[in-house]
């Protein structure tokens, strides 16, 4: 008799252990489908945040580059006409926007894309009809030329960084 109540009190403790177990691995189970998808994607929005940073800044050093290097250089020549529509031209050099802009355009074959703000026309087919997101960043750039500003936009059920 006194085997059996042990065999009980075993099988009562068993039984109560096993569910807190079961309690305690199913919130684990839980909060791990929460914090591994926050996670990954905080970790996807940071390192596109940084790799678009790097990409902007690398066209920044080659938009200055070209400036100061090519443009200096060939101002002086009559031979040479600086034009937005450089590609018309037969001895047309492109604007260091208008290169920069030119390189956006084939580098979306690439799947990447490269937008231009600026309230201002790049050439004369071009109208300017900023939305007001791109308005706040222009407005953002022109506060805080060195400041990084990034947005998280959903699109096609997918997010989309805009730098």
């Amino acid at each position: 008799m006194l085997e059996n109540q042990n065999y009980m009190i075993t099988q009562a403790l068993f039984k109560r252990f096993f569910i807190v177990i079961l309690i305690l691995f199913t919130g684990f189970l839980a909060s791990l489908m929460y914090y591994i998808p926050s996670s990954v994607r905080s970790f996807s929005q940071d390192v596109a945040v940084d790799h678009a940073t790097k990409t902007l800044r690398q066209f920044s050093i080659l938009r200055q580059y070209y400036t100061d290097s090519v443009v200096q250089k060939l101002v002086a020549d009559d031979d040479y006409q600086f034009s937005s529509d450089h590609i018309s031209l037969e001895n047309g050099i492109p604007l260091p926007a208008t290169m920069i802009k030119d390189l956006s355009q084939q580098y979306q074959t690439l799947g990447m894309n490269i937008k231009l703000y600026s309230p201002y026309r790049f050439n004369q087919t071009d109208m300017v009809n900023l939305n007001p997101l791109e308005l706040s960043i222009w407005q953002r750039l022109n506060d805080s030329p060195d400041e990084v500003y990034h947005v998280t936009d959903t699109k096609n059920g997918f997010n989309s960084e805009t730098n």
